[in-house]
């Protein structure tokens, strides 16, 4: 799976090598850009960088307020991570047909919400952003996660059996 390091003992084994690379097909990690046009003016719908997902993700955080016993209480402005999130995404096109500059939250909010909208929901996709497993996709991901977690533990015999037996004694 890796390339002989040429008589140089790796500090890691094989398995600890596959299991960083977390089944990755680190040969197609190509960013995704989606061209398309509004109001005759071309852009780009690009995948959020990580700067873009993490505050995207503390907006819907912070959004959520919770009760002493951690259960959720109120939303307060939710729909605002819609334009933060598109804002985020969306790129000006240089005239060479590159991704020049971020349109941003505002010029987003000027815009159609028949746009905004499938553009949003474009950008969660893309961007592995999805907030729930509604979609065929966002499960596959989900099981393909699951399916190499549950391989590791199975090739460590006691880490499986600590699993196992914290998961079925749940007397109360």
């Amino acid at each position: 799976m890796f390339p002989d390091p040429g008589g140089i003992e790796p500090f890691l084994s094989e398995e600890a090598m596959a299991d960083l690379a977390l089944g990755l097909d680190l040969d197609d990690l190509t960013p995704v850009e989606i061209p398309f046009s509004y109001q005759n003016k071309p852009y780009l719908l690009c995948e959020a960088t990580e700067a873009v997902a993490v505050a995207y993700k503390n907006k819907l955080t912070r959004a959520v307020k919770l009760g002493p016993d951690g259960k959720p209480t109120s939303v307060e402005d939710i729909a605002s991570v819609e334009p933060f999130l598109v804002g985020g995404c969306v790129y000006t096109v240089k005239s060479d047909g590159t991704k020049d500059k971020q349109v941003g939250e505002s010029a987003v909010q000027q815009w159609s919400y028949r746009l905004t909208s499938r553009l949003y929901a474009k950008a969660q996709e893309i961007s592995n952003l999805e907030v729930g497993a509604d979609s065929k996709d966002a499960l596959v991901r989900q099981r393909v996660e699951l399916d190499r977690r549950i391989a590791a533990l199975e090739s460590n015999g006691d880490a499986l059996k600590n699993v196992s037996s914290a998961t079925t004694d749940t007397s109360a």
